[in-house]
């Protein structure tokens, strides 16, 4: 006699990103540098490790990291979908604005309840100096903050902001 034994199998159902980004309960968006991914959070008024690019300018490498988060979707040999937007700003205390980027062009590593992602270059404002007429000195202001605003394709905005030095 032989026995057949039939299985069924059963999975649960994958969650959309966005119900999977839902299911946190505090979303957060923490700032944090790393050139090819997020080494580590900036802390507050830290000192930024900035490089001077071949033409005169300046960048940091920032980086994020996500919690709650649809980081879109890594395509082989194709255009990522469903990218996020990234939108750093350079302030003072005085909420006055001295430089911004937008920055959308991949999607982040991981999943929504975890997810990061490399800036790339961010470029420092090369606007400051000590008030001169013809002053081209590299002067930042003592109060700097730096603002993330990231935005994915569910609709969710995060925000994050921290005081910085150059």
């Amino acid at each position: 006699m032989r026995w057949v034994i039939l299985g069924v199998l059963g999975g649960c159902e994958e969650l959309e990103p966005c119900d999977e980004a839902a299911t946190v309960d505090e979303p957060v968006l923490t700032i944090g540098v790393g050139e090819h991914g997020f080494e580590r959070a900036v802390e507050e008024g830290e000192a930024l490790p900035f490089e001077s690019g071949s033409q005169g300018g300046r960048h940091v490498f920032l980086a994020v990291r996500t919690s709650g988060f649809d980081p879109g979707r890594r395509m082989f040999l194709s255009t990522d979908e469903d990218i996020p937007t990234f939108h750093v700003v350079w302030t003072d205390t005085a909420s006055a604005m001295h430089g911004e980027q937008w920055i959308a062009e991949r999607a982040m590593e991981g999943d929504p309840l975890e997810a990061e992602l490399a800036l790339g270059r961010v470029f420092v404002p090369d606007v400051w100096g000590t008030g001169g007429t013809y002053d081209v000195g590299y002067v930042p202001p003592t109060d700097l903050r730096l603002l993330i605003e990231g935005e994915d394709a569910c609709g969710t905005l995060l925000t994050s902001e921290v005081a910085v030095s150059l």
